[in-house]
């Protein structure tokens, strides 16, 4: 089965919107990790922003208590697409052929509206890539 992975800086706004959205739309596999190093990424339980968990609430989507995660080698090694929604990504990760770029902002500081917008420019972009995968096992 195809497994996805989706990264941004944090693995708290974008790709979990990602990994929501994804999950809850094809019958893929998916995983969401940050590329932030050391105190700049809080590992562990989804500390959260209230508006990326407002917005993916109005999708059915409960991103509360998601896990943070850090990119690690093995990660990029088991996933068949890794989705970067961030341009800063390591070294492992920027040398693998299975890197997709998406340009999408971050939403950190952003007012809800604005994380909608987001949102809703992955969710467009998650869809797409869930069709060009029909057929795939």
């Amino acid at each position: 089965m195809i497994k996805v992975l989706f990264i941004c800086k944090g693995n708290i706004g974008r790709s979990q919107m990602a990994r929501g959205l994804f999950d809850k739309l094809s019958n893929f596999k998916s995983e969401a990790a940050g590329v932030s190093s050391g105190s700049n990424l809080k590992l562990g339980k989804y500390p959260g922003t209230e508006n990326v968990i407002v917005c993916m609430k109005e999708e059915d989507i409960d991103v509360s208590e998601r896990e943070i995660k850090q990119i690690t080698p093995r990660m990029v090694e088991e996933a068949e697409i890794i989705i970067a929604l961030t341009k800063e990504v390591p070294d492992f990760v920027s040398r693998s052929n299975k890197v997709q770029f998406w340009n999408i902002d971050n939403p950190k500081g952003y007012d809800l509206n604005n994380t909608r917008k987001t949102r809703d420019e992955i969710k467009t972009k998650v869809e797409i890539l869930i069709e060009s995968l029909k057929g795939k096992k």
